[in-house]
């Protein structure tokens, strides 16, 4: 990475669309669920961004928002009707597997759990066609089970050695990261084995251990395979071995060492000339909505 934010020389720079951009050309389009994530990126990078855009800009970051817009000039990264594909996370496992991109088991249907010759047994997770951080999950044991609880479809429970946090741009990766369970809560049991986020006190760390490399390489082809231009993959190595991907989320929350990594790869790609630096970024409220 070039030193004192400068960005790749043109002679080794593969820039998007029609770059090198100025900060002036970028606009940064976020969700109002992640608006501190999407307010820090937008002022690390110094660029104009918001929830809602009414005038034109060159090229424009989506960053989970699903709001219509005039068409920029050149592009779009993450455009409009790829976010809301991927939104859809029962079309996001189909679109996944239809490309080979290994996934749990799912089903539409109860009746195909736990019957003879069904393709899930117990234990299932009843999810949500639209969810965010695992808040509509339901752990399936029994038929009983079924009838208590509403799920618009059923995901095998799959044994984890580990899950990941793949942070993918334009088809490298810019970080992984393992999650882990906070150590006071594992020290007290007071978490949720099936439901790994950061309300149930589970947090992404530095790899420490030793990474599959299946998990970096079905990380981008899961990104690669729902077209987005960028995404966070979250992919687990199960006990069996295998790796399987979960879902891509369009509107990553950062840390301070992920804004930096990302805001340096959108500064290099976009070829910006200068971006205003983690100076800039306002870190009072550390939590998104």
């Amino acid at each position: 990475m070039p030193a004192n934010n400068a960005p790749l020389t043109t002679a080794d720079a593969s820039y998007l669309a029609n770059g090198p951009y100025t900060q002036s050309d970028v606009y940064l389009l976020y969700h109002p669920l992640t608006r501190r994530t999407g307010q820090r990126l937008r002022d690390y990078l110094g660029v104009d961004g918001g929830e809602n855009l009414d005038d034109r800009y060159d090229i424009v970051i989506r960053w989970g928002s699903r709001r219509r817009i005039r068409s920029p000039r050149d592009t779009v990264l993450n455009p409009r009707r790829k976010i809301r594909q991927n939104t859809d996370k029962r079309n996001a496992l189909d679109v996944l597997d239809n490309a080979g991109v290994p996934v749990p088991a799912y089903t539409d249907s109860a009746s195909d759990v736990d019957l003879e010759d069904a393709p899930l047994t117990y234990p299932v997770l009843g999810r949500a066609t639209q969810h965010s951080q695992g808040s509509d999950i339901n752990l399936i044991l029994q038929a009983r089970d079924l009838e208590l609880t509403s799920n618009d479809f059923f995901v095998d429970y799959v044994p984890t050695q580990m899950e990941y946090r793949v942070q993918v741009f334009d088809g490298e990766i810019v970080k992984v990261h393992e999650k882990r369970l906070e150590t006071e809560a594992a020290n007290s049991g007071d978490y949720t084995p099936y439901i790994r986020n950061h309300q149930k006190r589970w947090v992404f760390v530095n790899e420490r251990g030793s990474t599959p490399d299946a998990v970096r390489d079905y990380a981008i082809d899961a990104v690669d395979a729902l077209d987005l231009d960028f995404g966070a993959v979250d992919i687990i190595h199960a006990e069996t071995g295998g790796v399987y991907v979960l879902e891509v989320n369009t509107a990553p929350t950062l840390d301070e060492n992920n804004l930096r990594r990302y805001g340096q790869t959108i500064q290099d790609r976009l070829g910006l000339n200068t971006v205003a630096g983690m100076d800039a970024v306002d870190w009072s409220d550390d939590n998104d909505e």
